[in-house]
């Protein structure tokens, strides 16, 4: 068997300085897979794709890492992939590439809480508990998933529920789909129904805006000015949001422009209950997707299709079920 594995950069790439003691270096992923505990079951293939902070890569980063994947498994002879990645916004690189990946080879994302070096590191560990993920014939055709702390997460639920904890990482809607025990696969039930959309563009005119109480219709217009051709809207419960802003919404879709209403909540879907389905039946459901994933999949949508009843039919087919 033959693995992928690619650097992006983050935590799992940076080393303590034993002079300092500060994390100050940066390994490349050869160097971070020499560290795994011999002997290998799989034959390991490195690409440093890029070395910076997870805020640095971008909806372009993942669809140029997908067709790398690509052209691996078509060329090369890959079977599975790992991308080290940093966690502040792995959860989003994850959804991403597996609304994209439509092929059967597992994929897994990763990343450290704690840098090399460091009391309790874990980016070792969790690059060998990756490794053993992708090389489970259980794990084909699950579609992108989020390794770490012997946790298996759908990327679709996969969020990053704490800033420092080593168990950052959590799956509030669906739970968590299994886990690795020492070097065993352990997944909680079968692979779900997955809903890709196949396309080489993205269209990153999508913003996100978060209501609060007593808040005004003033950022939904500051995106229309802007030429957005998209917005996610995060409502309280489920997708309840002001009246003028909801009028502001309403004032978008006419304008064009595809908008979508989630929840701000960390469980539970934002389905339009029967008194307000007549005032909000021209906005998209996001059912179980959280805000930033919902804006993912929006872009893709947008990106693959001219026509706004399409863009709604890819759209909710994964928010739906989440995927």
């Amino acid at each position: 068997m033959k693995t992928l594995v690619i650097g992006t950069g983050g935590t799992i790439a940076t080393r303590r300085d034993p002079a300092s003691g500060e994390l100050g270096g940066r390994c490349d992923a050869e160097e971070i897979c020499a560290r795994l505990p011999a002997p290998l079951s799989s034959e390991l293939e490195c690409i440093n794709y890029r070395n910076v902070a997870s805020m640095e890569i971008g909806p372009s980063d993942v669809l140029a890492i997908v067709q790398l994947l690509r052209e691996k498994i078509a060329d090369d002879g890959v079977d599975a992939a790992i991308i080290m990645h940093g966690t502040d916004t792995l959860e989003e690189s994850a959804y991403l590439c597996d609304i994209l990946w439509d092929l059967s080879e597992p994929v897994v994302f990763t990343g450290a809480m704690r840098g090399g070096g460091l009391l309790g590191e874990d980016g070792i560990r969790n690059l060998q508990a990756s490794l053993a993920v992708v090389q489970c014939e259980e794990s084909v055709g699950r579609g992108v998933q989020v390794v770490l702390n012997d946790e298996i997460h759908r990327a679709w639920d996969a969020t990053k529920g704490h800033s420092l904890n080593p168990a950052a990482f959590i799956s509030p809607r669906s739970g968590i789909a299994g886990e690795v025990w020492l070097d065993d696969v352990v997944y909680y039930g079968p692979a779900h129904a997955r809903h890709t959309i196949e396309t080489d563009v993205l269209d990153t005119r999508v913003d996100l805006i978060r209501t609060v109480t007593g808040m005004g219709v003033h950022h939904v217009e500051a995106s229309m000015q802007a030429g957005a051709s998209g917005i996610v809207i995060e409502g309280a419960g489920t997708g309840a949001v002001p009246g003028d802003i909801l009028a502001g919404l309403q004032a978008a879709v006419k304008q064009g422009l595809a908008v979508t209403v989630t929840t701000r909540c960390l469980q539970g879907p934002a389905p339009f209950w029967p008194e307000s389905r007549d005032r909000m039946s021209q906005l998209f459901s996001g059912g179980l997707l959280s805000g930033p994933k919902a804006r993912l999949r929006l872009m893709a949508a947008l990106g693959k299709y001219p026509d706004m009843e399409d863009v709604r039919t890819a759209f909710e087919r994964g928010g739906k079920y989440g995927c």
